[in-house]
């Protein structure tokens, strides 16, 4: 007869191998895949007897509604690995195990000397990014995850890891300075650490005034060392950097990444959160590209069609949280309609939705209908989304090229690949995927006697040719606006690449007249 084996959870198994680990002690227990979306999901409305509330007051419950979290695929894959990075984080920093305090001793006496000369220790953390367009959900995505997490947490006395109290920091979040400061980013995160300290009930000396400001400035290289050795007396779990955006990370990033990489070496997880064109330098260096995307790298993109499973999903449950009933099916007409009022971004879809219930609500309508869609998608408020919409939903490359903050290359690539996709699929003779939208000229997708003359081959090289030439006309036009908003940065650029010539020139010059 089998005995059966009693089960364990994660932490009662690494307490039986490593002993209790109370750096694990304020988490809440480990989620499966397979239960995340139940974790995440938030629907603030349900605690709130709105029905039996007049229509025309319900509008006080709009702003409720942004709270309203659907656990897409996206959302749950991202939200898994961060909750990875945080606990394989405080497992291999165990405060109990001999190594690791001495480390932690070491990291505490590295003198406040050049970031480049500190010691590199065995052993790295893992960093991850998250990255996509403006109003994907980057952000709301991560603040619902740590939403599940504590911010501080404060200890008694605990022996093994020699301390008689301890206040462990378990996420803390900055934005990168918006004036592309490193100073400025850097003083965000003293700051940061000063809150998380203050809502933890530890009265502490700022360290913001010890170490941040203009009145007690040292050097960055010196200040960066010092915030990775607090960093590293607090336990911090994880640092979330976000708003990377090409704009204020610029400068010397090369001394950003050290900065980067040693805080990973000092065993300080990291999510970096922004624009994908911010990211571009990073990939060119391999050792950066290794350890910062070794929690794995998300970069999230627009629905590309009305079907899409992981919209269609979202729009579905966002439409579940209305405060009017509505007078319609979930059909591809819905789906078509809020995909071209909305080019598959989470936020103008979440706007969209939000201008449909206010509306309905102070008409005081008995339900919503097909059409409150289109008069909300050409109000006032949907005004200023509308170009980048519709550049989006026609696939206009040139058009999309006039925001300067869109990866106009990564869109073209992309559109390119479904546009040869689609090509194979009808030349293959299999019927063409119908909701994918129709290309920017409007004729209809699946026709095989257009080129009939033409061999595949031709038309996918003249296909390719002509997307091509209109992303050319793009990078030209996005260059020729950056040229306008600032003439006079255009013209310093000549007048350095000028001297520069001059200076090849003469050192030339010198080379070639020494016997």
């Amino acid at each position: 007869m089998s005995m059966r084996k009693a089960t364990l959870t994660s932490a009662e198994a690494l307490t039986k191998a490593f002993g209790a680990n109370p750096l694990l002690t304020p988490l809440p227990p480990f989620v499966d895949i397979d239960s995340m979306p139940k974790f995440l999901s938030s629907r603030p409305l349900d605690s709130i007897p709105w029905q039996r509330v007049p229509v025309g007051q319900r509008c006080d419950f709009l702003g409720l509604m942004r709270g309203h979290f659907v656990p897409t695929p996206e959302a749950i894959e991202i939200a898994f690995a961060m909750q990875q990075m945080i606990r394989t984080g405080y497992i291999e920093r165990h405060p109990g195990l001999p190594c690791n305090l001495q480390q932690r001793i070491a990291i505490s006496q590295i003198p406040d000397t050049d970031l480049r000369t500190a010691p590199w220790f065995p052993r790295s953390a893992v960093g991850m990014v998250v990255s996509g367009i403006t109003g994907l959900g980057k952000t709301f995505i991560t603040s619902r995850v740590l939403d599940l997490f504590p911010r501080t947490y404060l200890h008694g006395r605990y022996e093994r890891g020699g301390w008689s109290e301890q206040t462990q920091i378990v996420y803390i979040k900055v934005s990168m300075s918006a004036d592309s400061s490193r100073l400025g980013f850097l003083d965000n995160i003293l700051v940061t650490v000063d809150e998380a300290i203050a809502s933890c009930g530890k009265p502490m000396e700022s360290y913001y005034k010890m170490y941040g400001g203009k009145s007690a400035r040292m050097s960055t290289e010196k200040l960066m060392v010092q915030i990775g050795k607090i960093l590293s007396q607090f336990f911090c779990g994880l640092l979330i950097i976000e708003e990377i955006q090409p704009r204020n990370f610029s400068g010397d990033q090369e001394l950003v990444f050290l900065f980067i990489l040693r805080l990973l070496n000092f065993g300080i997880p990291i999510l970096l959160i922004g624009n994908p064109s911010a990211f571009d330098d990073l990939k060119i260096y391999a050792q950066d590209n290794r350890r910062i995307y070794k929690g794995k790298n998300f970069e999230l993109w627009p629905a590309q069609h009305s079907n899409a499973r992981a919209w269609k999903m979202y729009v579905e449950g966002k439409m579940q949280c209305t405060l009017v009933p509505i007078a319609f099916d979930y059909d591809d007409e819905l789906f078509k309609k809020i995909f071209v009022s909305s080019g598959g971004i989470h936020d103008y879809f979440d706007t969209l939705w939000n201008i449909v219930q206010e509306n309905a609500l102070r008409k005081k309508k008995n339900a919503i209908v097909l059409d409150d869609i289109d008069v909300a998608y050409n109000s006032t408020r949907m005004r200023e989304y509308r170009p980048l919409i519709s550049s989006l939903v026609e696939r206009d490359v040139e058009r999309l090229s006039s925001f300067a903050d869109i990866p106009t290359d990564r869109f073209a690539d992309l559109w390119r690949k479904l546009s040869n996709d689609d090509k194979d699929t009808r030349d293959s003779g299999t019927e063409a995927d119908s909701s994918i939208p129709p290309t920017p000229s409007g004729k209809k997708r699946g026709t095989t006697t257009q080129h009939p003359q033409k061999s595949r081959v031709d038309r996918g090289k003249e296909a390719n040719a002509k997307f091509q030439a209109r992303s050319n006309r793009a990078t030209k036009a996005q260059q020729a606006a950056k040229e306008k908003v600032s003439p006079d940065a255009a013209a310093a650029a000549k007048r350095s690449n000028a001297k520069a010539m001059l200076k090849q020139m003469e050192q030339l010059k010198v080379a070639t007249s020494k016997p």
